[in-house]
């Protein structure tokens, strides 16, 4: 049953927990690892329709949805750990899939390169692009004609609204090699029986990752992507039957320039530029004369994305930054949408909130609302009435009111370098002398942790726990000379950033200074094990969950390494020096405190053999460690059972070391 809200700019909107919401308890773990209710939602263009994605064993469906009543109308799924990725609608009747393929949590989606159709009733379900063999029912019962095979990969572009049969995609044929790199097609592609005509070529290579940016008509108008040296190259062109021409070349401007989305009307395109310092800026490109000048630069972050008056991506009214909170700055301040839009943010009080779809005429609309204590809610927002409807929630047995709140703070690192994150303390505790998990990110470049909902910070904040988030130079959102900062450090300065963080925790009062672990995941991982070999008196324990321990074994495994982008960036962000002295797995003699350590036996990005590797060199040091392995995981652990069970262990590991469980005393 949908739940109605009455939107004004007086009175706010109140969450309305779900009857089966509960609140956390000490021993309760599995709220926390059970799978999101939907992953995508959207609108059909006329309004008939809605679509949800939807996490269902190991793979992701998709369903359509009947607005008034929220019953399946029909399903898409394809067998085995495939995932529905992303779709289109290609016109109110039709949806053009992507699926994808991922082993791990934590791993990226890698796409198939098929595409997919479905009608919203469910017929005409089939195969229109891809390598997928003949003779095997797996999309959902539907067997796929054999004349479809593609030895070559396709990426929905853009529908075309003047032609609701065609839509444009990009096709990449396969390398025969890992170094070989083909280039992209760009093609009009027949929705019905996936017909393709080509339109002309990409001007960058394919393995490079070229990505297309069309306009509102659903011409491709921008390509970018790197070279075989890693850098970027940005290219324009005026109409299907124009020569691409070199916008901008990183190797050249030294500074990166990606398009971020088209004006109403087309005239204007916003791109986002890297700047020698501070963070990126926002640029405007008249599509008339081709200039380029700047249009907005934030003095804190990055421009993250656009924000749409209304969810169809037409009409942007301004940029979402990331900062301590999420925040827009508006293009017109006075403008109707903009107005709308604080209104709507006004009314649900304490979130941030965005249109994520809406129909063509831009009435009725999808919105997200979410914030640190709630992973996000979907309304269906009426333009006209201004009411706005519950439709979804991603994890409706949780109840926001019983998490915890997520405080951004800042200190300065020992060089003076400015170092941001989040605090996430229990519910109801004093915020003072409290046991602390410092949980640095993964990445490590480009990546940043961000205010929202995270499940391990609450989860363990439920359990007695402070939680402290740093984003140590290396990571994104703070430009590029920031990230730029954390090339070939690690076990360096950006090693540094966790430990002064630590210190700043310890020394603000916050941070038993006896009662400090330290967790991450991945390159956290590593810098959990990094952290007690540099630091062996600061922490009490650390866990290490998919992580890597040996520098110069990562450094020399895996397809992205195989590929001459692949070495150049491994040599420009993590260098060939030093790399024995700054792993773990060499230095487990300076380690003085109890290991965990988890690991996924099919994991391609931090092979098992990483962490069998640090644990027998922890055991020969006489560390006392234990470890946890599932020969059917990857890069984090997927199967929720898996999840509880390790977060069981990680919880009787911190309990036994700095919770309850530990016993009374001084250092370590």
């Amino acid at each position: 049953m949908k739940i109605s809200i009455a939107l004004s700019m007086i009175v706010a909107c109140v969450y309305v927990p779900s009857a089966f919401a509960i609140p956390p308890t000490s021993a309760s773990v599995e709220p926390y690892t059970r799978h999101d209710n939907f992953k995508l939602a959207s609108i059909a263009p006329d309004g008939k329709h809605l679509v949800i994605t939807v996490p269902i064993g190991d793979h992701t469906s998709l369903i359509v949805l009947d607005p008034a009543t929220l019953k399946p109308v029909s399903a898409f799924s394809v067998a085995g750990k495939t995932h529905v990725e992303d779709f289109i609608w290609a016109n109110a009747n039709r949806l053009l899939i992507s699926v994808s393929e991922r082993e791990g949590s934590l791993d990226e989606p890698v796409s198939t390169g098929e595409i997919f159709a479905t009608n919203v009733d469910g017929k005409g379900q089939d195969l229109l692009f891809g390598y997928r063999a003949v003779n095997t029912e797996q999309v959902s019962g539907t067997r796929i004609k054999s004349d479809r095979q593609q030895q070559a990969s396709a990426e929905m572009i853009a529908r075309l609204p003047d032609d609701p049969g065609h839509v444009l995609v990009a096709i990449t044929p396969w390398a025969d090699t890992a170094n070989q790199e083909n280039f992209t097609t760009l093609e009009i592609m027949d929705i019905r029986d996936g017909q393709h005509r080509k339109l002309g070529t990409l001007p960058v290579r394919s393995a490079g990752g070229a990505s297309v940016l069309a306009d509102h008509k659903g011409r491709a108008r921008f390509v970018y992507g790197p070279g075989q040296d890693s850098l970027n190259r940005l290219y324009y062109r005026e109409s299907d039957d124009a020569p691409w021409t070199l916008i901008d070349d990183e190797s050249t401007s030294h500074r990166v320039v990606t398009p971020m989305g088209f004006a109403a009307d087309d005239s204007v395109a916003y791109l986002r530029s890297t700047e020698p310092t501070g963070p990126d800026s926002v640029q405007k490109f008249v599509v008339a004369d081709k200039s380029m000048t700047p249009l907005l630069v934030d003095k804190s972050v990055n421009p993250h994305h656009l924000l749409y008056a209304n969810g169809s991506r037409k009409d942007p009214i301004g940029v979402v930054y990331l900062d301590d909170k999420p925040r827009v700055t508006y293009f017109n301040p006075d403008s109707e949408a903009a107005r709308l839009h604080r209104s709507l943010m006004a009314s649900f009080d304490g979130q941030f909130v965005e249109p994520i779809s809406s129909t063509d005429d831009g009435e009725i609309q999808l919105v997200e609302a979410y914030s640190d204590r709630d992973p996000g809610d979907i309304f269906e927002f009426t333009r006209s009435t201004k009411k706005a409807e519950l439709l979804f929630s991603r994890m409706d047995w949780l109840d926001p009111t019983k998490m915890a709140e997520q405080r951004p703070f800042e200190f300065k690192a020992r060089d003076g370098l400015a170092i941001h994150g989040y605090l996430t303390l229990p519910p109801g505790s004093s915020g003072k002398a409290m046991p602390l998990v410092v949980y640095p990110h993964g990445g490590p470049f480009g990546i940043f942790d961000a205010w929202g909902f995270d499940r391990d910070a609450q989860l363990l904040a439920a359990h007695g726990y402070a939680v402290l988030q740093v984003n140590y130079r290396g990571s994104g959102n703070r430009g590029a000379d920031f990230e730029k900062a954390g090339y070939k450090q690690w076990g360096g300065t950006m090693q540094d950033d966790l430990t002064d963080a630590t210190h700043w925790a310890i020394g603000s009062g916050i941070a038993d200074k006896n009662r400090i672990c330290i967790y991450g995941a991945s390159y956290g991982g590593y810098a959990a094990l990094m952290g007690v070999a540099k630091e062996p008196t600061l922490y009490r324990c650390a866990a290490g969950y998919v992580g890597v321990y040996d520098l110069e074994a990562m450094y020399h495994v895996g397809d992205f390494q195989r590929l001459q982008r692949g070495q150049n960036y491994r040599k420009r962000t993590v260098g060939t020096d030093n790399l024995a002295a700054n792993s773990p797995v060499h230095l487990a003699d300076r380690i003085k405190v109890p290991v965990l350590l988890a690991a996924g036996g099919r994991d391609k990005v931090a092979t098992p053999e990483q962490t069998s590797a640090m644990e027998s060199a922890l055991k020969r040091a006489g560390v006392p460690v234990q470890t946890l392995v599932y020969p059917d995981e990857a890069h984090g652990f997927y199967d929720p059972k898996h999840v509880t069970e390790f977060d069981r262990q990680l919880l009787e590991f911190l309990d036994k070391n700095i919770g309850s469980g530990a016993k009374s005393g001084g250092a370590p």
